[in-house]
């Protein structure tokens, strides 16, 4: 809980002030479970931090790129559920195209992105949906949502010869 995380830090020495759960993110499961990923939000390098944490708990520090996919991840995470019943709905049968070994460092708006430039067709960052592994860490693997069966059928045979 970010109460656990608040105290370790603390055991640290790291005081994060009045607001310190404004300084926090856990990844959440739709209902509300922490899924064991956190963020902590502080400007200093401090790995001596993890020695106050459980055995088995990793610290890495990250830069903007690192914690606004993290947040993005968040977000994606918690409605997961409602984007996969999204997809399969029926009228979506042939719109729906797999993309697999993505970089684990793209997100929804860089594959919308690749796809509008590589193969000219607009898709909507929500309409990009990743796999997610264990622990709730983004796998290689995502769902695209085209527009049209016929813009589907373009980027697959496009994106079958674009390297990443």
């Amino acid at each position: 809980s970010e109460e656990d995380i608040h105290n370790c830090l603390m055991k640290s020495g790291i005081d994060l002030g009045e607001d310190w759960s404004d300084q926090l993110l856990l990844m959440r499961s739709r209902l509300g479970v922490s899924i064991g990923r956190a963020l902590v939000a502080m400007p200093a390098h401090v790995p001596h931090v993890k020695q106050a944490f459980p055995s088995g708990v990793t610290y890495r520090p990250m830069d903007r790129s690192d914690i606004e996919a993290f947040v993005e991840q968040c977000e994606r995470f918690v409605h997961l559920s409602d984007d996969l019943r999204r997809l399969a709905q029926p009228e979506n049968f042939l719109r729906v195209i797999t993309i697999t070994e993505v970089p684990s460092n793209y997100g929804r708006k860089d594959i919308a992105h690749i796809i509008k430039e590589r193969c000219g067709v607009v898709v909507e960052p929500r309409d990009v949906v990743f796999r997610f592994k264990r622990w709730g860490r983004q796998s290689d693997t995502c769902y695209v949502l085209c527009p049209t069966p016929d813009a589907a059928a373009h980027c697959i045979a496009q994106i079958q010869e674009l390297a990443v």
